[in-house]
């Protein structure tokens, strides 16, 4: 996280800007800092975010903008940026490909121009504290060799917390004390990945071990205690096992940033 707010400190300085964006076939689709997750993180952090016009029908995210895709070019009012985080749910592939197998062509510089600064937005990624690390740093390697590539514009003075849309095409000014304050208070708990999993196996050999003692108290006990009841506590004690397992499972998928229970937010969908 403080790493990140150095990158953004950087970008800020030198007024390189980013911009999100979904591209299709006559239409791009730019999302509003303000309403997606990553987005909101990274602009806390101090990255000059730049805000658009929200016109999707729906209420909030999108800014529909028609554009011309044969030729690649993007409208002259289109927001000035010279970075553009893509949408990671389609065009991973996409920029593998030609312009002709893609179905569309980008001259904007930031994309035309080698190197090409662009990358991945995980617009429905899983949330974990080492999935967010990760993001930070494949994002942060574009940032740190960025340079600015279209005319620069000035930042927008603003209050904390930061919450609030700015006009179109606006970014605001660097808060050091804000972002500090953000990349300290976004720092991973003591006991997470590898030391819960842990902490999780234990637990489990300290209940199998119990559970094998009461076995041998109930075997001592047999005749004081009726089959059904004997049926009973074997029944829930194999839950209690299967619970524990369910459990080490769902730690070790978290540890690795792919948990079983993904939270998406509501408006991934174009």
């Amino acid at each position: 996280m403080q790493a990140m707010q150095a990158s953004a400190k950087r970008l800020w300085a030198r007024k390189i800007r980013v911009l999100t964006a979904s591209i299709y076939p006559t239409t791009m689709y730019l999302a509003q800092p303000t309403d997606d997750p990553i987005l909101i993180m990274l602009e806390q952090l101090g990255v000059p975010m730049v805000h658009v016009t929200v016109n999707d029908p729906r209420g909030g995210y999108w800014e529909y903008v028609n554009w011309d895709h044969a030729s690649g070019e993007v409208p002259e009012d289109f927001p000035k940026a010279d970075i553009i985080l893509y949408d990671g749910r389609a065009h991973e592939s996409h920029f593998l490909q030609s312009a002709e197998d893609r179905g569309w062509n980008l001259t904007h510089p930031a994309f035309a121009e080698t190197p090409r600064q662009i990358a991945s937005w995980p617009i429905d990624t899983s949330f974990s504290y080492e999935r967010a690390t990760r993001i930070l740093y494949s994002i942060k390697m574009v940032f740190d060799q960025s340079v600015r590539r279209v005319p620069e514009t000035q930042c927008t003075l603003s209050e904390p917390p930061f919450d609030d849309e700015l006009p179109r095409g606006a970014w605001r000014c660097h808060d050091p004390d804000h972002a500090m304050a953000v990349a300290a208070s976004l720092v991973c708990p003591a006991n997470t990945g590898a030391s819960d999993f842990a902490v999780a196996t234990e637990t489990e050999s300290a209940l199998r071990a119990q559970l094998d003692d009461f076995a041998e108290k109930l075997d001592d006990a047999e005749d004081d205690i009726p089959t059904w009841g004997i049926a009973i506590i074997a029944v829930v004690a194999s839950v209690l096992v299967v619970t524990l397992a369910l459990m080490g499972i769902i730690i070790r998928r978290e540890k690795i940033g792919n948990p079983i229970f993904k939270i998406n937010d509501l408006a991934t969908k174009v």
